[in-house]
Formats: C-alpha cells, structure tokens, sequence
C-alpha cells in the first residue's frame, strides 16, 4: 500500500498545509510542519496519561488547526481516534450535553481530548456514565514538547466514526489504517489525484466526507487545504467560491445542498471578476442529487469558466470507510427518469427518460443522477428480498464488497438496515445498476405502499398527484419515536425538520413535496428544501448533510437560539411568509400506534404529537399534511 494515513506527520512539507478561514474572507496558513509538531506535541501529551494501547481517543475540539494536530498525535502515540461534533452547532449546553453523553458511552474512551472551556463538561459526562477515562485540555501553553516523533505500534482500529447520535442511538463503526489506506488510495486514483491539485472545503472533519475526503485524501498528497467551518459558509457562501475562482482549488466536495445554497444566495455580478478554469473536479455527495439545483449552479459559474464536465456525483458511506462509487471526471453525468410503475424490488426499471446533469435544465420530477462505477477495489452487488443476486438493470439492496469496507459496529445494534455480514456490507439502500453505472433510489426502509405498491420514499411523489394539499411530507422512523410538531413559522418546512429530528434523531427521514412535485430528498436524514420553487434558503442535515445542518442533527447549525443563523439568514422573507400559516396538521397512517396529532395556526402541536410514537416505536410510517 502506497499510502500512510501518518505520511503528513511523518514527513511533513513546509511548504504546503491547510489555509484556515478567518474573518471578512482572509485566510491563515497552517503548514504541515506545523502540524507535525503540534501532533507530535498531541502524543506526548496523551503518553502521560493514557498507558494501555490502541485505546479509544475522542476529539472534541472547535477549532480546525487543533482537531488537525490531535488526530495526527493520536495516531501517532498508537491509540484510536473517535471524532465527536463540537458545542458550536448544538441549540444550546444540554443538547450538546446529551449527545456528548451518549456517544462517549458508546465509544468508551480511554481519554477525551477537548477545549480548555469544555473540560468541567468533559468530566461531568464522564462521571455520569462511570468511565474511568482521562479528561484532557488540549492547552497549547502548557503542552509538553514532541520528545519523540518515533511512531508507536499502530491500533488494530484507526477510527471510530459515528453516524448518529442526535436522538437515537449512536453507532461506532470500527474503521481500520487498512480501510482508510485502501479508500484513500481508491479516491486519489477516481479523481486522478496530483501534487498540483488543492482542495477547498467547508465540510466539518468529524464527519467522514469532512474528514477522509476533505482532509486525508489532500493531506496524504502533501496538498494544500483551503478550510472553512460550516457555519462560515452558510454565513457567505461567497467564501467557498472564492477559493475556487480567485486562490484556484482545483477540487471541492459538498452535499447537493452546498451548490444548491450557493446558487440561491450568490449573485453573478459577485462572481464576475473570478475563474474558475483551474476548478477540475465537484464532487457532489451524501445526499440525492437535484439536478435542477445543479443546472442552477451551472448557470451561475458556467460564464466564469466552471465546466459541467467537472461535476462528479458521488455515492459512500462511513460503513465503507467513505468512498464506494463515483462519476469519473471529465464527462457529463447521467441522469434517469424512472417510470413510476416499474419500481419494483426485484423487477427490472424502465427508463421513460434520459439527459445530461448540468446540461439543460430536466422537466419533471423524480430525475435521478448515476453515482458511475465501483472505485477501485470495490464490487457492488443488488441483492433480491431473499438475499439473490440480481441482474443489472434490477431494484434491490446495494450490498458492498472490498478493501474499504469497516470491520463492522463497535458493540451490539439492532434494528439498523445497514448490516454487516462475513463477506460483505449490505447497505440498506435500494439501487440499481444500468451500464455499469450505479443509481441510488433511496433507503429500503423508506417506502410509502400506494395501491400494493411499495414505492421508496424519494420517488413517490409520482403517485401523490391526486392528493388535495399543499404540501406533504412523509415520515419514516425505524427506532424510537417521541415528538413531531408544526407552529406557525417563516419557514415551515426547516421547523418540520428540526421538530423531526429532535424528536426522532437522524434515524428520521423527510421528503418535502408539493403536489406530484418532489422539491427536496435525502436518504439517512433531514432535508429542509425549497417550498413553491420560491427563492428561499434551506438548511439539510445529512449523512454527510451533517456538515451544515438544521438543529437536532450531530453539529447541525441552530435555526433560532443559541448565537445561530436566524431571520433573513435563512431565507424567512416575504417569500416564505405565504406557507407560514399552518392550519390543520393531519397525520395518516395504518402503524401510528400513539394519540391524535392535531393543532391550529395559533399554536405548535408538541404537545399533542409526544404521543405520536408512543406505542412500541418500532415502525411509524405516515403523511404528513400540512394545510395553509
């Protein structure tokens, strides 16, 4: 294997490293020498307190530059890294309180490497749930210096990565140096990675598109980074471009949201004395792909010289260490339209339309975006109901097969549709492969059975079109349920989502829609989406939506409250206030086990909807009509 996870560490360039976003658009270099040293500092910090090895480390830390330097001291002092979101995108202390509490009982630290300001938390939490674990401050003024950057034995395991943890149970996902070296090496050659490309991100690096795809698959190359925090972002999206047509990154990952959002709030005139030539690959992943959103992007950047040729949508997740397949750059990507009626498990899919993603603005709803083939090492295989391999051109589970894959979850889950088994990752997610291209449909749990029909969820606006409101949103939930609400709001649809997800956690999913007409999707999580084709913001979380994400999922950005974006921030002007006033919330169902949902515009309906779930929780499918 050609590639070291430490290599940045090890053999650290002056030269280049990661440029961090400051105030009113500048920038501060932080080299790779510099980071060395302060890892190399990390270690012998964590050498002081922790003794046994290959222990868990978690990293709370808010400021890029140290979360950086602490992941590299703790692989380099031989322990496992274990990310956890920071304060910063939380409502407030308990919130963040809670989720700390519930991932630190499932990782079971050895340590907890945090802020000066976060240590009493840190040791709070820690003798709240009786782990005899270090609570450490990352204090750079009284931080031993790096003894010795002789490396110890490597972990068995290098991370522990967390997909949830908002609401409902967190899942440590054990990632081997194995798995990150052979994932990485995989995206170097997908986007045949150079010394002269740079990578511009806003992504958070405790989640795995942050982490692996923004920070490791650079660093590794000795590349610079240019970095801003999420929040930075959604603040000035101006600040991702810029990167990308003024200091010429040459690559950038984001959600569908990322490109949507910047096109929604850049204007042209904003971007007219950039370039963006030098801009060769965008990836766009964790959540399904607008192709609508995109071709506004397109528009938006196309005359400053970004190529539709560029855009490179992108399908993983953290079970399979990140990367699993991708649309290789340099041709426009595929876009399909399915007839409704051939989606079936099983049964082949029919095609009722085709174009080009960026090119050409789709009519209609319901477009899917190719996720193009397996990256490197890896094999996908579309598995039937009863675990049969599947022609190509057939909807079934994607099951996963290759170096990438995890070693599995830390600890016993149930009732995850993402399994693993002894030779493969069976991912829980319904697809289908057409010309050796793979397309994504959505979660398998995520259907709504129209006519004796099981239809995923992303889809099903289709059969929707005789349904008398004005918006739905449909709502899935797969563990514990315990509150959905609606009050009268600017922006109803981002307060649905947040309601969702601080009752549900990230186990919960929406899809807005109006009439037959899917506005926003994603599988895993939250979207908030345009209402009316209005131009109004909305902020998603995600799989990898975390990295920008409404209240509720892990290190999503407040809606209101806690020093966060509010107001005209998101997008709550005059546009939105038509779909404010909520007056009838009906809930339909056949599995809601709990009381009546019901409300009026004068008020939430919290109250009433605690009951929504209280029965066992297991399942809860249903429609959420919201009424104006």
């Amino acid at each position: 294997m050609s590639i070291d996870i430490l290599n940045w560490v090890l053999d650290p360039d002056a030269a280049h490293g990661v440029h961090l976003a400051g105030p009113a658009r500048t920038w501060t270099m932080c080299s790779y020498s510099d980071l060395a040293t302060n890892a190399g500092r990390v270690a012998a910090l964590l050498r002081g307190y922790v003794k046994s090895p290959g222990g868990v480390v978690s990293l709370t830390l808010s400021e890029p530059q140290d979360f950086i330097a602490a992941l590299g001291g703790v692989w380099l002092a031989g322990y496992t890294a274990s990310p956890v979101a920071a304060p910063a995108g939380f409502r407030g202390h308990s919130q963040y309180v809670g989720h700390l509490r519930r991932i630190i009982k499932a990782a079971e630290p050895a340590a907890v490497l945090c802020d000066v300001g976060l240590l009493d938390t840190v040791r709070a939490v820690l003798q709240e749930v009786d782990l005899p674990a270090a609570a450490i401050a990352l204090d750079w003024t009284v931080a031993p210096p790096p003894t010795s950057c002789l490396r110890s034995t490597p972990p068995d395991i290098a991370l522990l990565q967390f997909t949830s943890g908002s609401s409902g149970q967190p899942k440590g996902i054990a990632i081997s140096a194995g798995n990150l070296e052979a994932n990485l090496e995989a995206i170097h050659k997908w986007v045949s990675f150079s010394a002269e490309d740079s990578v511009a991100s806003w992504l958070p690096l405790y989640h795995d598109m942050g982490l692996i795809g923004s920070l490791l698959t650079p660093a590794t190359k000795a590349c610079d980074i240019w970095l801003a925090r999420p929040e930075q972002f959604l603040r000035d999206p101006m600040l991702w471009l810029e990167c990308l047509g003024r200091h010429g990154t040459t690559i950038t990952t984001a959600p569908n949201f990322g490109y949507a959002y910047a096109a929604r709030k850049v204007q042209p005139e904003q971007i007219a004395d950039l370039d963006f030539s030098p801009w060769r690959v965008a990836v766009i992943g964790a959540e399904r792909v607008d192709a609508k959103a995109i071709c506004d992007f397109s528009e938006l950047t196309g005359p400053r010289g970004f190529r539709v040729a560029s855009l490179a949508p992108a399908y993983g997740l953290a079970e399979a260490t990140l990367a699993v397949c991708a649309v290789i750059p340099g041709g426009a990507g595929r876009i399909v339209r399915l007839k409704a009626d051939s989606l079936r498990t099983g049964s082949p899919v029919r095609i009722e339309a085709e174009s080009r993603l960026g090119i050409g603005r789709p009519s209609g709803s319901s477009w899917l975006s190719g996720c193009g083939p397996p990256v490197e090492g890896t094999r996908i295989i579309i598995r039937g109901e009863e675990g049969q391999q599947l022609p190509l051109g057939h909807l079934g589970e994607i099951c996963v097969c290759g170096p990438g894959v995890a070693r599995g979850y830390q600890g016993q889950h149930h009732g995850s549709t993402t399994t693993f088994t002894r030779d493969e990752l069976r991912t829980g997610d319904a697809g289908f492969m057409l010309d050796g291209e793979v397309f994504v449909v959505g979660r398998i749990g995520d259907s709504l059975k129209v006519r004796g029909r099981l239809l995923p969820a992303a889809l099903f606006a289709h059969d929707l079109a005789g349904v008398a409101v004005h918006e739905a949103a449909w709502l899935g939930v797969h563990e514990e349920g315990r509150s959905m609400c609606e009050r009268p709001s600017s922006c109803w649809f981002m307060r649905l989502a947040v309601c969702v997800c601080d009752g549900f956690g990230d186990e919960a999913d929406v899809a807005v829609v109006e009439a037959a007409e899917v506005l926003a999707q994603v599988h895993g999580d939250v979207v908030a989406a345009e209402a009316g084709g209005d131009a109004q913001d909305g902020l998603l979380g995600s799989g990898a939506g975390q990295a920008a994400g409404v209240q509720g999922v892990d290190g999503g950005l407040p809606v209101d409250g806690g020093g966060g974006l509010a107001g005209e921030d998101l997008g709550g002007g005059d546009e939105a206030a038509e779909f404010g006033q909520v007056q009838e919330v009906v809930v339909a169902g056949d599995e809601l086990d709990g009381g009546q949902v019901g409300g009026d515009a004068g008020g939430g309906v919290g109250e009433q909807a605690q009951d929504l779930a209280a029965g066992d929780g297991s399942c809860v499918h249903g429609l959420l009509s919201l009424r104006g």
